[in-house]
């Protein structure tokens, strides 16, 4: 007698996040969702949560990187608002 197969086709083991498949640190789960009830389309792909993730962190990384840089030109060891102010203003493309 042949040992019996499950019917499942998945493997049982832990569940990956839509986050940690796209490689990102935004949760790309929850940007899906606002962009649903955002009804900014009436259709969107399933990819645009953890694209939309990837851009927001690589501005946030942008800006936070000058803001560093800033800071440390002032001497400081803390970015404060003023500092994330000032990466703005003094990037060209986001200011």
């Amino acid at each position: 007698m042949a040992p019996k197969r499950s019917k499942s086709k998945r493997k049982a083991g832990k569940t990956v996040s839509n986050s940690t498949r796209a490689g990102t640190l935004f949760p790309v789960g929850r940007l899906n969702r606002y962009i649903k009830q955002g009804r900014y389309a009436p259709r969107h792909g399933a990819s645009s949560g953890a694209f939309m993730a990837a851009v927001l962190e690589y501005l946030t990384a942008e800006v936070l990187d000058m803001a560093g840089t800033v800071c440390t030109d002032g001497k400081k060891k803390t970015i404060q608002p003023k500092h994330i102010n000032l990466a703005f203003r003094s990037d060209a493309e986001l200011g």
